[in-house]
């Protein structure tokens, strides 16, 4: 190993890219965070509804928010209820 540290750093900095990209995640953090996007994407549509109401956002704007939180709330309960393998 000493005789070739190109290969050791490569090998490390590959570990660590692992680690940056969730190869070692924990299940329940993930669930946690997941759960939150949740939420948060039902608090969103709740209030772009009211400023909808309020006159503070066009139809059209409403519709395209409530089609990204939609897509949000698709991959929070996906990823939620199938959680990818380590």
């Amino acid at each position: 190993m000493l005789a070739n540290p190109d290969k050791v750093r490569a090998g490390i900095e590959a570990m660590i890219e692992q680690e940056r990209e969730g190869a070692y995640r924990d299940p329940n953090r993930e669930s946690r965070v997941w759960q939150e996007k949740l939420a948060e994407a039902d608090r969103m549509h709740s209030n772009h509804q009211e400023m909808a109401v309020k006159g503070f956002m066009i139809l059209n704007e409403l519709r395209r928010r409530l089609e990204e939180l939609e897509n949000t709330r698709t991959t929070a309960t996906r990823e939620f209820t199938n959680p990818s393998a380590p």
